[in-house]
C-alpha cells in the first residue's frame, strides 16, 4: 500500500536549479525576490593559496627583468619566448581576478596582455607592466575583507555531499541547505546553520509524507504537503501509518512501519527542540549546540535515506 510518489520533482528540481543560478537578491526588479539567499552568495570562496603564488611569480618576473634593466638592457626588446611565457601569466592572473572580482588588477593585466600580443614590448616596458599589476593587485586585496575559516573547519566549506552521497540522491531538493549549513558551520555562523538545518530536515520529513501518500485537506479542500505547517504533515504520517498496520501484516513490512514511525517522531523532537526556537528568534544557537544539531540532523536524513532506498512496503 506504501509507495513513493513523484509529485514532478524533476521539475521541481529544474525550477530549483534556475533559481539558485541568480545573483543575490538585491534587485527584485531583476530577478527572483523570494529566494533564499545563501552564505556563499555573500562571501563568495577566495583561495589565498593561488593569489599568493601569482604574487611570488609576478615578484619574481619583476625581479629578473629589473636586473637585466640595471645592467643597461632595458631597451632590449622581448624575445617570443618571453613573450609567451608572460601572456600566459596575464591569462591566470586575468583569470583569477574574475573570479574574485579584482576589477582594478583585471583592466591591468588585460591591458598588458594585449600590449604584448599586439604591439613589441622591451624589457623596461615589461618592468613598468608588472609593477602595475602588482601594485592593482596589492590594492585589491587591501580593499576586500576575507573570512578565515579555522583549520578543523575547512572541511566544511561548499562541501557537496556533506551529509553523504546517498542522502544527496535521495533529497536533491535539500542539497543546497546542506551546503549552506556547512557554510555556516564554517564561518562559525551558528544560528544560521541550525535554520539550514532545520530546512534539511522538513526535506526529509516532506518526502516521508510522500512515501506513506498522505493526503491533506485545508477547509475542505485539497492541500499540498509543501505548504502545510511540521504538525500537519507529522499527523498526516502517524494516521497513514495506523492505517496501514492493519493491513497485510508481515514482519518485514511491520519493520518498515516502524522506522517511519520513529522518523515522525524524530521530526516532532526537532520541531520542539530547535525548528521553532531558530524560526521564531526565541534563542541563538552556539556553535557546540549548532554542532550537535547537525549530527542529529545527519544521522537522521542518512536512516530515512536509507530506508526510503529499501523494498517499498
Amino acid at each position: 500500500m506504501l509507495e513513493a510518489v513523484d509529485l514532478t520533482e524533476a521539475s521541481i528540481l529544474q525550477d530549483h536549479r534556475e533559481n539558485r543560478a541568480l545573483p543575490v537578491c538585491l534587485a527584485p526588479w531583476l530577478e527572483n525576490p523570494y529566494r533564499l539567499v545563501s552564505l556563499l552568495d555573500i562571501v563568495k570562496v577566495f583561495d589565498a593559496f593561488d593569489v599568493a603564488g601569482l604574487l611570488t611569480r609576478l615578484e619574481a618576473s619583476n625581479s629578473t627583468y629589473l636586473f637585466l634593466k640595471s645592467e643597461g638592457h632595458g631597451g632590449r626588446e622581448l624575445r617570443e619566448s618571453q613573450v609567451s611565457e608572460h601572456v600566459k601569466l596575464f591569462d591566470e592572473i586575468i583569470k583569477t581576478c574574475e573570479g574574485n572580482e579584482f576589477k582594478g588588477c583585471f583592466d591591468r593585466a588585460q591591458e598588458a596582455k594585449l600590449r604584448l600580443e599586439f604591439g613589441s614590448m622591451d624589457v623596461s616596458t615589461l618592468v613598468a607592466q608588472l609593477e602595475h599589476v602588482r601594485f592593482a593587485l596589492l590594492l585589491d586585496l587591501r580593499n576586500r575583507r576575507f573570512l578565515r575559516v579555522e583549520r578543523e573547519r575547512f572541511q566544511y566549506v561548499d562541501h557537496p555531499e556533506l551529509f553523504g552521497p546517498v542522502v544527496k540522491k535521495v533529497f536533491p531538493l535539500g542539497a543546497d541547505d546542506i551546503r549552506d549549513a556547512g557554510n555556516c558551520m564554517a564561518a562559525e555562523c551558528s544560528t544560521a546553520a541550525v535554520f539550514h538545518l532545520m530546512r534539511v530536515a522538513e526535506h526529509g520529513l516532506r518526502k516521508l509524507a510522500q512515501r506513506v501518500r498522505v493526503k491533506l485537506t485545508h477547509s475542505g479542500k485539497a492541500h499540498p504537503i509543501e505548504f502545510a505547517d511540521w504538525d500537519k504533515v507529522i499527523t498526516g504520517i502517524k494516521n497513514e501509518i495506523a492505517k496501514a498496520r492493519g493491513l497485510f501484516p508481515g514482519p518485514k513490512r511491520q519493520e518498515k512501519l516502524e522506522a517511519y514511525s520513529d522518523a515522525a517522531d524524530h521530526c516532532l523532537y526537532m520541531k520542539e527542540i530547535w525548528r521553532n526556537n531558530v524560526s521564531h528568534t526565541r534563542k541563538p544557537y552556539s556553535d557546540t549546540e549548532a554542532m550537535g544539531v547537525l549530527e542529529r540532523v545527519r544521522d537522521f536524513m542518512q536512516f530515512l535515506a536509507v530506508k526510503l532506498l529499501g523494498k517499498r512496503v
